[in-house]
């Protein structure tokens, strides 16, 4: 039996939590994305997940990537996010036909 041992340090305390890999599985499933190398930065899943909305010019990519990785990316992504999705809708308001 091995054992694994993750030591995450928050504000200079650790706690140390023992893991038994005997049947440990681990889902890289993240939204249901199948693409999903598990080296995959939260950066890269972001911008992925963007690229999608531009490719299909639908924003909800960009409102669930911003809702799932949102809290964990640096405002800056979610900036650019925000001016791509306002570029998005501006470009299919400019395409519509009255």
């Amino acid at each position: 039996m091995n054992n694994i041992v993750l030591i995450y340090s928050s504000n200079m305390q650790n706690n140390n939590i023992e893991f038994n890999n005997d049947n440990m599985e681990i889902d890289l499933s993240l939204n249901n994305i199948e693409e999903i190398n598990p080296n995959d930065t939260i950066e890269e899943l972001f911008s992925y997940e963007v690229e999608k909305a531009i490719d299909t010019g639908d924003i909800k990519f960009i409102n669930n990537a911003i809702k799932n990785y949102g809290n964990l990316l640096n405002k800056s992504y979610i900036h650019w996010a925000n001016l791509i999705s306002s570029q998005i809708v501006q470009e299919q308001i400019e395409e519509m036909v009255i």
